[in-house]
């Protein structure tokens, strides 16, 4: 009942802003007095503790919207077509000779640095802007400012001698008003949306985040309380670079070889690469206003490519050839970002590295060469999902949920223990990570390439302007970087090796172990030996685990339960048992019904949902539309192959929010039937969007030669000794539960024997649609 309240609430655009229980006794604690509010300026509410009545006392209060005289000034350098085209002229003046003549890596890019940064910091001058902080509306005119003050004085004026002509005129006023504001906002919304162009995409994304009132916290760090001492400014930003730079252990520890597979005989060669490739990874980069460590944007950089590509590949080339990563390209320039708890720990804020631009050519030239040994060589454990081609979390879920169902099937029980490493990228040991690469089969100039990116590295971090000095890192992988996530898989790679009793599920360092057993004794007594292993792994790897967030669950059907299962020890510490787990966004639970991930995403799109149809006379239908892609379907499809195939009542409750996103787009009544808008849009319906988006898997997988399916699912073909009417291509296997009837092995030979898959391959994207509208 409560959470079709809050749908409800929230599809119509309202919100109950008290969630603490209001009425409470010895025996209950009930949330029975609500405030239900549909203004999105920032609040503050709350309960009183007073005893005036059996129930407390509840307030809220609006922050009023004010124009602050007390802005931030912003730093920007000032970029315009003009400005660039006068950057390529000059730039095209460079004599850049002298690069060619420098034999080390270091020298030739520090020369080209120099030469660069000198144009580029004349035609690009960095200036101080103070933003325009303004509490009026885009759409309120001077014009109806003043109308709107004539109002409220003809309002006071009634107040003060009850003349009713007074208040005719005020409710002339008024009403006229009204509309005038409704029209200017209107006309505002179509103006603005109304334009298509590429330029003004990315400010048409922050108007539609807010609003949807999707506000980032982006709010800048101005102080912070350490051991009762307050820092701010460069003293702050010292402490911060400080915090991060001395996280994890330095220390080699020779026990990583226990677990590490057979030594790769095999060694890496890393080719020159060419002007055709350095063009082309540039071209490929996202373009970010941001400044790199450097002070320089990416902008100016492409818009000059052409004339520095010779430059840069000789730079690359000198690098591959010498085994060294020139020292300039190390320096990071490092974002602090807050992630959830205490304001006034370091340990909950995440640095993010901002490197230089130049550093991402040669980083992804060295990308492509590892990445293409490892698939060559299988270095790369099948267990590992995250920053793999042809990878993604919806890929680690079902390997997830196949084989906890198939222990269904097979009346087993399976324990799933879910691992979480603390700053897992922040405290890899880079002399350990050096000895793996070796493991793998890097070594030579390629090594010593990898070791000289890795220990010359300097960070420094800036907030609000202020600057810390440099430091060195001694550990970890830059967050933010282009071989940082490859290195990471290499870290980790082997701890899938540290037993063959589990399952394992990883993506990234989300770590995930499954066991499986009729008997729950020796479940949890096989996975006590695996954690005792996991523990030593850790210990030699130099990574920590992070004991409170690390939760376990005894997967078992409904109707059986587990009863005081025994405790899992790791390190001296009990794993708490939990009923339900989110794991990589998808919410587990014990008996793998989906009822709390469905409301969890019911919930989210119901505010899409409310906040669309609150503005569906005012924004255009493409942007209606874009709302529904981008913020609605982004959502409800994520990892739908894993819990899409779910009850009819379930889909029932997506299926009425995605009808009244449709309702929203074309401003229909609340009632009104929606099939011509599931063709007019071609907009696929939720009960048929698993179908869909499993032809869409398997036709992707088959054009990209994936081996996914095949690798967990074992498909049988249909012969028979006689010629049959309707005969099957493959065999549908028996199911002893209705569970069995969801999974992948069932699945895949249904579809296999649909006369839709005979046809997939000469489909377009389109057409493949339009077969599920």
């Amino acid at each position: 009942m409560q959470q079709q309240m809050l749908l409800t609430l929230h599809s119509t655009g309202f919100q109950n802003v008290i969630n603490s229980p209001t009425r409470i006794t010895a025996s209950s604690a009930s949330t029975l007095d609500l405030i239900i509010i549909n203004n999105d300026n920032a609040f503050f509410s709350g309960r009183i503790a007073a005893d005036i009545s059996d129930h407390l006392p509840v307030f809220l209060r609006i922050e009023k919207a004010t124009c602050s005289n007390d802005v931030a000034k912003l730093r920007r350098q000032l970029i315009s077509q003009e400005r660039l085209d006068l950057f390529k002229y000059r730039i095209s003046l460079v004599d850049w000779s002298p690069i060619y003549n420098e034999p080390a890596a270091d020298d030739a890019f520090n020369r080209f640095l120099e030469l660069f940064t000198s144009v580029y910091n004349e035609c690009f001058p960095t200036v101080e802007i103070k933003p325009c902080k303004s509490a009026r509306k885009p759409w309120m005119t001077r014009r109806l400012i003043r109308l709107v003050k004539k109002k409220y004085k003809l309002f006071a004026i009634f107040i003060k001698n009850k003349n009713p002509t007074v208040l005719a005129e005020y409710k002339s006023l008024r009403n006229r008003l009204n509309r005038e504001i409704k029209l200017a906002r209107n006309m505002y919304y179509n103006n603005f949306f109304g334009r298509q162009t590429s330029s003004n995409l990315k400010e048409k994304w922050r108007r539609l985040n807010l609003l949807l009132n999707r506000h980032t916290n982006t709010q800048a760090i101005t102080s912070l309380t350490v051991n009762g001492t307050e820092l701010s400014g460069s003293d702050l930003a010292a402490s911060f670079n400080y915090f991060f730079s001395t996280v994890g252990d330095s220390h080699y520890n020779s026990g990583i070889f226990d677990f590490l597979s057979d030594r790769l005989t095999e060694s890496i060669f890393f080719e020159p690469t060419d002007e055709l490739e350095v063009f082309s990874i540039f071209k490929s980069l996202k373009d970010t206003n941001s400044l790199d460590s450097h002070n320089i944007q990416s902008r100016p950089v492409k818009y000059v490519l052409q004339i520095i590509t010779p430059c840069l590949t000789h730079i690359y080339n000198v690098a591959l050839m010498t085994g060294h990563f020139p020292t300039a390209m190390q320096l990071a320039r490092v974002a602090v970002i807050y992630k959830k708890g205490n304001k006034n720990d370091f340990g909950n804020y995440r640095p993010i590295s901002i490197l230089p631009f130049f550093s991402k050519g040669l980083e992804r030239i060295i990308h492509r060469r590892l990445n293409h040994f490892f698939l060559k060589h299988s270095v790369i454990s099948d267990c590992q999902y995250g920053f793999t081609k042809n990878r993604s979390t919806e890929h680690a879920l079902l390997a997830q949920k196949e084989y906890i169902l198939n222990n269904f099937e097979s009346q087993r029980l399976t324990l799933g223990i879910f691992i979480d490493f603390s700053k897992a990228f922040d405290t890899v040991n880079h002399k350990i990570l050096i000895a793996k690469l070796e493991h793998y089969g890097v070594r030579g100039h390629a090594l010593n390439l990898i070791k000289s990116y890795l220990s010359s590295r300097l960070q420094y971090v800036v907030i609000n302007h202020s600057r810390s000095d440099s430091l060195q890192i001694f550990n970890g992988v830059p967050q933010g970087s282009i071989l940082g996530p490859l290195l990471f898989n290499i870290y980790i790679n082997d701890i899938s090796n540290i037993s063959t009793l589990a399952k394992y599920v990883i993506y990234a360092d989300d770590t995930s172990l499954f066991f499986s057993s009729s008997d729950v004794e020796q479940l949890t007594g096989t996975a006590n030996r695996v954690l005792a292993l996991l523990s030593r792994w850790s210990l030699v790897n130099s990574l920590k685990i992070n004991k409170e967030k690390t939760k376990a669950v005894i997967f078992r059907p409904k109707g059986k339960l587990v009863m005081h299962p025994p405790p899992l020890v790791l390190s001296d510490t009990i794993i708490e048992y939990v009923e339900t787990f989110r794991s990589l966004g998808v919410s587990f639970t014990a008996t793998m019904t989906w009822d709390a991930h469905i409301n969890e995403v019911c919930l989210a799109l119901s505010k899409v949902v409310g906040i669309t149809s609150r503005n569906k006379y005012v924004l255009p239908e493409k942007t209606k539309l874009t709302l529904y892609y981008a913020f609605f379907y982004s959502y409800l499809s994520y990892c739908f192959l894993v819990w899409g195939n779910t009850t009819t009542s379930n889909i029932q409750k997506l299926l009425i929010l995605q009808k009244k996103m449709l309702r929203a787009i074309t401003k229909a009544p609340y009632n009104s039937p929606t099939g011509q808008a599931y063709s007019q849009f071609k907009i696929v319906p939720v009960y048929n969007l698993f179908e869909y988006r499993f032809a869409c898997f398997y036709k992707n997988s088959i054009a990209k030669n994936d081996n996914f399916l095949s690798r967990i699912v074992s498909t049988v073909p249909h012969n028979t000794p006689y010629a049959t009417r309707e005969k099957d291509s493959f065999v549908l296997p028996r199911c002893r539960t209705n569970y069995g009837f969801t999974m992948l092995r069932y699945i895949l030979p249904k579809f296999l024997n649909t006369p839709l898959c005979d046809h997939l391959n000469g489909m377009s994207s389109s057409v493949l649609r339009n077969a599920f509208l």
